[in-house]
């Protein structure tokens, strides 16, 4: 799977491989994305995506193991100086991936519930 944010606010592009050396595209639509990071933010086995957007949000989105995508948590507040992406870890040592987002000299923590919201 490899996942491509869209351009012009079309929304965010998974594009799967079809184990014949290409890829079928499928789309998560309305949402821009600048960047985006993977992880299974609910312990499903199955990747899910937290999308910085233009503007000071973050969403999160849980995959469903063959491409599409349902919206978990919109508006996690992100304060960015810099287009950088969002990163996942587990911060406080309790197996739950956590958020993490660069906001300049500091970075932003948000826990993780383990539902894949934060």
């Amino acid at each position: 799977m490899v996942y491509t944010a869209g351009l012009n606010g079309q929304g965010l592009y998974v594009l799967l491989n079809d184990q014949h050396g290409g890829f079928t595209e499928a789309l998560v639509p309305h949402y821009s994305a600048n960047s985006v990071t993977l992880a299974d933010l609910n312990a499903d086995g199955n990747l899910d995506a937290v999308v910085q957007s233009a503007g000071e949000w973050v969403r999160a989105f849980l995959g469903n193991g063959k491409g599409a995508f349902e919206i978990v948590q919109d508006r996690i507040p992100y304060t960015f100086l810099y287009y950088a992406a969002p990163q996942i870890g587990d911060v406080n040592g309790d197996g739950i991936p956590d958020l993490l987002m660069p906001m300049g000299s500091s970075i932003g923590i948000a826990l993780g519930t383990g539902k894949g919201t934060f």
